[in-house]
């Protein structure tokens, strides 16, 4: 193990899907750092605060920033816009995760409103989000030991979601087929 220059003070780390780099917050900015040769690198000036962050095959990056919804950074443009759009009785949008079909994503959903606290399925096509699961903290998603194009973290708790997603989450978060 070795100290990585440019790491100083980072953050909620994320690694690329390539496995080439992980990305991390630092001094307001959205970093990367190769894993090869350990070169940091500035990938935004804009994540001030940041809280988690998700990177898919695209090169699309998902974070958390200083204001209540998810920002999402193209790499062909490199400009951020929001992800999401709060709905009134919610507070903030927190450690966005991307599924492995890398348009889904799960969040956690800070709410005033009794029972809308969980995580949260969005959608890169969609600014619209729902509660997959009541919860007081996030989930991680975690992509089979082969890829596939099958969503893996979503629990499937209706037929129609059981159709869209056949895997569900279960307690000790192994795959588990739904019925």
């Amino acid at each position: 193990m070795r100290r990585v220059d440019g790491t100083e003070r980072a953050i909620f780390p994320f690694w690329a899907p390539s496995g080439d780099y992980v990305g991390f917050f630092a001094d307001g900015k959205i970093k990367r750092v190769s894993a090869d040769d350990g070169a940091a690198e500035t990938v935004s000036e804009l994540a001030v605060q940041s809280r988690g962050g998700s990177w898919n095959t695209d090169g699309v990056i998902l974070w958390a920033r200083n204001r209540p919804e998810i920002q999402r950074l193209d790499a062909s443009d490199g400009e951020p816009r929001a992800a999401t759009i709060r709905e009134e009785s919610e507070t903030e949008h927190l450690f966005p995760e991307f599924l492995p079909d890398g348009k889904h994503y799960l969040f956690f959903v800070r709410s005033v409103k009794k029972g809308a606290r969980g995580v949260y399925l969005g959608n890169l096509g969609e600014m619209s989000h729902r509660l997959l699961l009541p919860s007081e903290s996030n989930a991680i998603s975690r992509r089979p030991a082969t890829c596939s194009s099958i969503v893996t973290g979503v629990c499937a708790r209706n037929a129609s979601m059981r159709e869209r997603y056949p895997y569900r989450v279960t307690s000790s978060l192994s795959r588990t087929k739904s019925r």
